[in-house]
């Protein structure tokens, strides 16, 4: 279990979060991928979201942060749990809710951000 809480003014974070490309993305373009240090001190890609990222292309902006930023670490997909397996959710989501499962204390961040005008 984890907690978010101030201890005299710093934050006590997770010790790794586990992300999907969604965020990866939307903070890449904004140029605010350093946002995802402040869930965790390690921060862990599943392989299945990087195999997604990197066919985007290697001159995208996403694909090259993932290539280039040293604290972004691609991990092996853990097994899919058929209790997510039935939620018929994409691999990079599944792999993230399957590794949060899989490693207690990891933050699992599977956000989509959706604007409407």
């Amino acid at each position: 279990m984890w907690t978010w809480k101030a201890s005299n003014g710093n934050w006590i974070v997770a010790e790794s979060a586990i992300v999907d490309s969604s965020p990866l993305i939307f903070l890449s373009k904004a140029g605010l991928l350093d946002f995802l240090r402040l869930a965790a001190s390690e921060i862990l890609v599943p392989e299945s979201v990087a195999k997604e990222i990197g066919r985007r292309g290697p001159e995208d902006v996403t694909a090259r942060a993932l290539a280039e930023t040293a604290w972004l670490h691609v991990t092996s997909d853990p097994p899919i749990p058929s209790v997510i397996e039935h939620w018929d959710l994409g691999p990079g989501e599944s792999a993230v809710l399957a590794h949060a499962r899989e490693r207690p204390g990891t933050v699992p961040c599977p956000c989509t951000i959706t604007y409407t005008a």
